[in-house]
């Protein structure tokens, strides 16, 4: 009888172990099965997401706040004057010739104003004639003409001798050069011992022989210096040599 009661309990036990293996585990808790009280996968936070802006700099990238490449000094600039270029003055071809002033006149006398040859900045000729010369007497046609055709660009100065200027100078500029561009003026008398009392002739180089003619380019250097007179086509010649061309 307990043979038979003790197998009766054994195959109770045996069973309900086999119910128990048999049963899936379910990881419960005390919420439902399978279940988290949070939401499974998901985060409160914005996915990523950053607060603050993302790839950016509160400060402007690449800049600097000084200028670049800038220097505060003025870029091939020299702090000093600009200067004269330094000429040798003289009365020789190359040379720069000195500053004179000679008195003007015109049909009516000498007109109380002078005039400095090297100051009018362009091609100036200056020209020594007297009214005793013929080949001064003679060119003087063309050198009119020729300061007619240029006035835009070249001034051309006749210097008559202080000797024998009452002679006939002005009436032979009224009878014949009152309209011309030519500027008129008349030399000084440099006074006893003097071999030319000519002053300004002498002092532009002048040695006894008239006519003589100076020709200046826009800067006064002299292109042409020598006495005798010149025609139309040699005097054409030596202006555009003075202009460069």
């Amino acid at each position: 009888m307990k043979a038979k009661i003790f197998l009766i309990l054994t195959s109770i036990i045996i069973l309900c172990a086999l119910l128990c293996a048999c049963q899936l585990p379910t990881n419960s808790d005390t919420g439902a099965g399978n279940s988290d009280t949070s939401t499974p996968n998901q985060d409160t936070s914005t996915p990523n997401q950053d607060t603050s802006t993302p790839n950016q700099d509160t400060s402007t990238p690449n800049q600097d706040t000084s200028a670049p490449n800038q220097d505060t000094s003025a870029p091939n600039q020299d702090t000093t004057t600009d200067k004269e270029p330094e000429y040798t003055y003289g009365t020789s071809v190359g040379e720069k010739l000195p500053s004179y002033e000679v008195s003007t006149f015109d049909e009516n006398g000498l007109t109380g104003k002078s005039v400095d040859p090297t100051s009018f900045g362009r091609v100036t000729v200056v020209n020594f004639w007297g009214i005793w010369c013929p080949p001064c007497v003679g060119e003087l046609p063309e050198f009119s003409e020729v300061a007619e055709e240029l006035k835009d660009t070249v001034t051309f100065v006749a210097i008559h001798t202080h000797d024998k200027f009452s002679g006939g100078a002005v009436e032979h500029i009224k009878s014949n050069y009152s309209d011309s561009q030519i500027i008129f003026a008349k030399d000084k008398n440099t006074g006893e011992g003097n071999i030319y009392y000519e002053e300004c002739y002498e002092a532009y180089g002048g040695n006894g022989y008239y006519p003589y003619t100076i020709i200046l380019d826009e800067n006064g250097i002299i292109v042409y210096a020598k006495e005798g007179a010149l025609s139309r086509t040699q005097l054409l010649y030596y202006i555009a040599l003075a202009q460069g061309k």
